[in-house]
This record gives structure tokens, C-alpha cells and sequence, in this order.
């Protein structure tokens, strides 16, 4: 327990922090944190505001446009600097309203340091902040509820289903991809070749027991039959890539029965001239003898 003054008005105020592992867990002060009246009128009339925008579009026509996109290099780093992050929602208030400068105050002023404790609200009322680690962030989030003077609080990780309004369309499957060129076993690279198919989620190098094979953790397009084969044109060469259900892969639903893997009858097959399949040819053989 640390004892320190906070001077209010002239007059100095005992503020007692109480610290855990994570540097705080909750805050005791006899006056109120210092808020923005301007602040908190900008909201109420933005809030009306939002009333009347309402009613004026009521009768507009809105256009819903989708888009289907692969787990790319660039958002996996993006979600992993997001573990600096937590999310935090209060839980109670007991003085006023609550700002993400009340919150950024009370962090810098218990846990000390040069570090400003950005904070930023999201549209629903939690607030976003910035932590020092990842680690700094977690050890928040197991501290619980964390009591400021004015308000309660409780953090939990930020996770990618934020805004989430439902699973994404398709069914996810591990693919066995053949041919594809050894230089684009990158995750961004094979999710271009693969979009035909659908979005790429995760792509592993090691494959199976032959060069020519990796394995594909893919979302597969709604009506998109397994197996399939992609043409593919990069730079000055064309590839046949060869795509299919792993084995032991559930049936996709639309599949018509068919287990979707790679076979035989794929290696004969050339572009724009779909080869019999070996079943045929031995039955026409046989009719004509």
C-alpha cells in the first residue's frame, strides 16, 4: 500500500493504491477526477444528432456489397500487434461519466512511469487501451475488476471478433494442393493462386511425403466443388495446380457424394480438353472388340 497527495483546489487529497502484480489493482480518492464538461455535451448532441440523420434516411436505398478475403502476411501481423491492446468495459460508475482521459489519468497516476496510457471509447461504450506489452496487458486482464475512484472497470483481450455478425460464409476443409510452385508456399503467394477455391486461412509448407504435395487449411466457397484444377498464369509460365479434399475430410455438402481427392484421372486432363476417364476408355475397348 503506497500513500501519496493529490492537491484539489489548494488543499491536498490522500489518494491509496493499492498495487498487485500488474501495478494496479484498485484506486481509493475522496475527490472525483477532473472531466471535460465541453466533452460530455459534444456527445449528448452528437447523440441527438444521430436521431435526426436517422429520420432524414430512412427511406435511402443501401447498397450491400461483399467481399471474401484470405488471412493475408499483413493481418496476421496485424493481429499480433493487437496483443499490446485490451479491452476495457465499465462496470460501474459512481461520479459522473466516465472519458478515456478519466481512464488514462488513473492508469499513469497508479502505475506510474512515462507512459501515457493511450486510450480510445469504441462506438458501444468499452474503451480500447494501449499497454506497454502484451504481457502488461494480460496481467490486467487476470487482475479482475479494477476500482478507480469514480467508476469500476474490467479489461479482457481484444480479439478479431469484434464487429463479428456471424461465421463466414463457406466450409472450412484442409485441401491437398499438388504443383504448386515451390516459391509460392507463402502464405500471401498461395492465397492468391487458391482464390479461385476460396480463402486461405493457413497454409503448411511441410505437405506430405512427396515435393509436389502441401496441405491448405482453406474456407471453401459456397458451390465450389473438390476436386478441381487451377490454371494459373505467373509471369512468363503456366502451371497446373491440382486441388482436392484431404483425406479424412468431411464430404463438402454440395459435393453431389463425391469424397473431392485428388486423382489419377486429374494428371490426364489438359485445359479446355477434359480427357475420358480410365473407366470409359476400357468400356469403349470393350464394346469395340
Amino acid at each position: 500500500m503506497q500513500q501519496n497527495t493529490r492537491r484539489t483546489g489548494g488543499a491536498k487529497t490522500p489518494i491509496t493504491t493499492h498495487r498487485s502484480t500488474t501495478g494496479i489493482s484498485s484506486i481509493h480518492q475522496d475527490a472525483g477526477w477532473p472531466g471535460t464538461e465541453d466533452e460530455h455535451l459534444a456527445k449528448e448532441l452528437a447523440k441527438h444528432a444521430g436521431i435526426e440523420r436517422k429520420t432524414i434516411f430512412a427511406s435511402r436505398k443501401i447498397d450491400h456489397l461483399h467481399t471474401s478475403l484470405a488471412l493475408d502476411g499483413d493481418m496476421v501481423a496485424g493481429k499480433e500487434e493487437m496483443k499490446i491492446f485490451t479491452v476495457a468495459t465499465v462496470t460501474k460508475v459512481n461520479v459522473g461519466y466516465v472519458t478515456g482521459l478519466k481512464i488514462s489519468m488513473a492508469l499513469k497516476e497508479a502505475i506510474g512511469g512515462d507512459w501515457e496510457w493511450p486510450v480510445k471509447e469504441y462506438r458501444d461504450g468499452r474503451f480500447l487501451i494501449t499497454c506497454r506489452s502484451p504481457v502488461e496487458a494480460r496481467e490486467m486482464e487476470k487482475s479482475g475488476e479494477i476500482h478507480i475512484p469514480t467508476f469500476i472497470m474490467k479489461c479482457e483481450p481484444w480479439t478479431a471478433d469484434i464487429w463479428k455478425v456471424g461465421p463466414a460464409d463457406g466450409e472450412i476443409r484442409w485441401l491437398n494442393v499438388r504443383r504448386l510452385p515451390n516459391f509460392c508456399w507463402n502464405r500471401d503467394s498461395a492465397g492468391w493462386v487458391l482464390k479461385a477455391v476460396g480463402d486461405l486461412l493457413y497454409v503448411d509448407r511441410r505437405g506430405g511425403s512427396y515435393v509436389d504435395d502441401i496441405r491448405a487449411l482453406m474456407r471453401i466457397r459456397r458451390g465450389r466443388t473438390m476436386p478441381c484444377i487451377l490454371w494459373t498464369n505467373i509471369g512468363s509460365r503456366k502451371y497446373k495446380v491440382l486441388v482436392g479434399l484431404e483425406r479424412g475430410q468431411e464430404q463438402l455438402p454440395w459435393n453431389g457424394g463425391e469424397m473431392g481427392e485428388i486423382g489419377d484421372d486429374m494428371e490426364e486432363e489438359e485445359e479446355g480438353h477434359p480427357q475420358q476417364k480410365k473407366a470409359d476408355k476400357n468400356r469403349e475397348k470393350a464394346q469395340a472388340s
